[in-house]
């Protein structure tokens, strides 16, 4: 599974990143279409990829990072693809985005919350003793 997990390292270090950086935003500013229908296809990959991964880990754990994915995902993807086609200075817009952020910082603390108890219930400690 370290292959997985090196995938899953790169994949937030690129959403990281890109949430400074705001590479989707540059992208949408070049192409016609929303740069979410793309995101969505790569999520659905992505979703068919992991689900050995996602099955070999404890069943609490599995849940954990489905809920904490499908939050994020649907932050990310479902609230920008609801907010693109209004105005960027209307209040409606502005709520749309506080929405999408929180909904991606929830599914982010979900996600730390599964895999900080996977870890301690794991080898994945790296031998540190509990105390």
């Amino acid at each position: 599974m370290a292959k997985r997990w090196t995938i899953l390292f790169l994949g937030f270090a690129f959403l990281s990143i890109d949430e400074i950086a705001g590479i989707h935003e540059s992208i949408n500013s070049v192409i016609d279409d929303s740069w979410a229908i793309g995101g969505a296809v790569i999520v659905l990959l992505l979703a068919v990829y992991f689900l050995p991964f996602l099955k070999a880990l404890p069943r609490a754990t599995l849940i954990g990072f489905v809920i904490a994915g499908s939050i994020f995902v649907r932050g990310a993807v479902g609230m920008e693809i609801i907010g693109e086609p209004m105005e960027s200075d209307s209040l409606l817009y502005n709520m749309t985005t506080m929405v999408e952020e929180g909904m991606e910082m929830f599914g982010i603390i979900l996600f730390l919350k599964a895999l900080l108890r996977y870890m301690d219930t794991t080898s994945l400690t790296m031998g540190l003793e509990k105390t």
